[in-house]
């Protein structure tokens, strides 16, 4: 299949193009928002096409800068390296970045792909272990195979059908977590405002700290250690588990099982609310709550504290404390509707429905990710 393709070095694909930063000193370069400048923060870890930036410039500043035509590889150099993008504006960037400006017969995205998937390379070869620079001569020596144009192309619709997909699929799981919070909203009402007029109690009654008293379950004689870092900031979904020894369990760690709901005290992070399914250890950062079971259905009261409005009561009652957690004097004001629990039931039971089907969604997003792996490794590898 590659018989027909070279291997040239990327400064024999296109002029490379390192950027700078018009001096602040100088009004003139920032005294309209006429041109994108683009520094990483404009980037994330996919191949991204740019049509707008964080930062600008004047006509001045871009008249004197190092000018990128549309459909450049722009490729971050300094710090995270190996991220990439395609600007669908003229531009130009910091010195943070090193550009390509791709010669005829080499397409800019397949040039994207090829760069993207030499990332872990790129990250290997710069040269400073604090602050890693991968810097122009390095950069333009890279090796890339190149197929000719028409087949270029060809790859090109390959990836981005799959990325398309995966793109479509990650959509759904986020509009399921909008169905979710709709479901709440309708059924409930605003949780802070309680225009339904619900029963309300303080959450330390009906959901007290309780740290579990019996023996924890262990996985291959050890223990689950669980942290916030773990854990997804939207959906509460346990991304990791860590194993550990039990000289590793201290006095800052929890118990908790399967009764409990782990709540975050870290403020940035009110949203991070856990359901386990085993019992286990956490850190001091999660705090272990009891919800009474003739008073609270589980996923209702999870929902319950990770809905936007009851995030920000609490930031709001917390706004201007020096500590970033929640301490135990604050948790003991929060105030929680308390619905029928026969309506909370209802409610767990459609909850319960659509994580069905968001774990359906989020095989599909594993199996077009191997895809996508796939063809990466068959043309690039």
């Amino acid at each position: 299949m590659k018989e027909n393709w070279e291997i040239k070095k990327l400064g024999e694909l296109g002029e490379i193009i390192t950027g700078s930063t018009p001096k602040t000193s100088d009004d003139r370069n920032y005294s309209s928002d006429d041109y994108c400048f683009v520094k990483p923060s404009d980037f994330n870890n996919s191949i991204k096409e740019l049509y707008k930036s964080e930062f600008f410039i004047s006509e001045f500043a871009y008249n004197n800068s190092r000018k990128l035509p549309v459909n450049s590889v722009l490729v971050t150099c300094i710090g995270n390296i190996g991220n990439i993008a395609i600007n669908k504006i003229e531009c130009t960037t910091n010195q943070q970045i090193n550009s390509i400006i791709p010669y005829e017969g080499i397409n800019s995205k397949f040039l994207a792909y090829s760069v993207f998937a030499k990332k872990d390379y790129l990250q290997f070869i710069a040269n400073a272990p604090v602050v890693p620079i991968l810097n122009k001569t390095n950069f333009s020596n890279v090796e890339i195979p190149i197929p000719p144009l028409p087949i270029q192309k060809a790859i090109v619709k390959e990836l981005d059908v799959l990325h398309r997909l995966k793109e479509l699929q990650e959509q759904q799981l986020v509009e399921y977590d909008n169905l979710a919070q709709s479901t709440f909203y309708s059924m409930f009402g605003d949780p802070i405002d309680n225009e339904k007029g619900w029963e309300v109690r303080r959450l330390v009654e009906v959901a007290p700290v309780n740290s579990f008293k019996g023996n924890v379950q262990k996985f291959n004689n050890k223990f689950w250690l669980l942290n916030l870092d773990a854990v997804e900031q939207q959906s509460g979904q346990i991304l990791s588990v860590n194993l550990v020894e039990e000289s590793e369990i201290n006095q800052s760690t929890v118990k908790f099982n399967e009764d409990n709901v782990l709540y975050s005290k870290l403020r940035p992070y009110l949203n991070k609310v856990v359901i386990p399914h085993t019992s286990g250890y956490c850190t001091s950062e999660l705090l272990p709550l009891l919800p009474q079971k003739d008073l609270l259905n589980r996923l209702f009261f999870t929902l319950l504290l990770r809905s936007q409005s009851f995030v920000q009561y609490i930031q709001e009652k917390t706004n201007g404390a020096k500590m970033p957690r929640v301490n135990m004097d604050e948790f003991r004001s929060f105030k929680l509707i308390i619905p029928p629990l026969s309506l909370q039931t209802a409610f767990a039971e459609r909850i319960e429905k659509i994580e069905a089907q968001k774990e359906l969604i989020k095989q599909g997003i594993t199996e077009t990710q191997l895809l996508i792996d796939y063809s990466m490794d068959k043309y690039f590898g």
